[in-house]
């Protein structure tokens, strides 16, 4: 649960808070319950996406995806298993678990991953490269 709280979006809650320190309003709320309800928030989102991360990877076992459409294929984790490929997917510089986070291209050509806020703190600095039809980038290159 504590790895899944990582990766839990919380644009809305950061959000909810600029806007309350902009408009004073934070003033006038009791922050503790504002909080406490965030919290609460986090957590049920946190146990909705364990719930649905473990239907899903006991469907793909059950049903034997990979080995369906990949005839001989070699499965890749990220958690090493006997019969599974666990390659070091992430640079020594990277501060967090590639699937907490966005890859970003550095100048020198490798990549790092890193909390998607630090896009956003320098967005002039990084370019979004998207997959076509996909709404969302897939990786940021650093420009500088």
């Amino acid at each position: 649960m504590r790895a899944l709280r990582q990766g839990t979006e919380t644009t809305a809650i950061s959000a909810a808070v600029i806007e309350l320190y902009k408009s004073g309003a934070h003033e006038h709320i009791d922050l503790r319950r504002f909080f406490g309800e965030a919290e609460t928030a986090m957590q049920e989102r946190a146990e909705h996406t364990a719930f649905e991360y473990a239907v899903l990877m006991t469907k793909l076992r059950e049903l034997n995806v990979i080995a369906e459409a990949f005839e001989g294929a070699v499965r890749g984790t990220v958690h090493p298993k006997p019969g599974q490929y666990s390659p070091r997917l992430s640079d020594p510089r990277t501060t967090i678990s590639p699937w907490h986070g966005v890859a970003i291209e550095q100048p020198d050509g490798s990549i790092v991953t890193r909390y998607e806020a630090v896009v956003y703190q320098d967005f002039e600095d990084f370019t979004a490269v998207f997959v076509d039809g996909d709404e969302a980038p897939f990786y940021y290159k650093r420009r500088r």
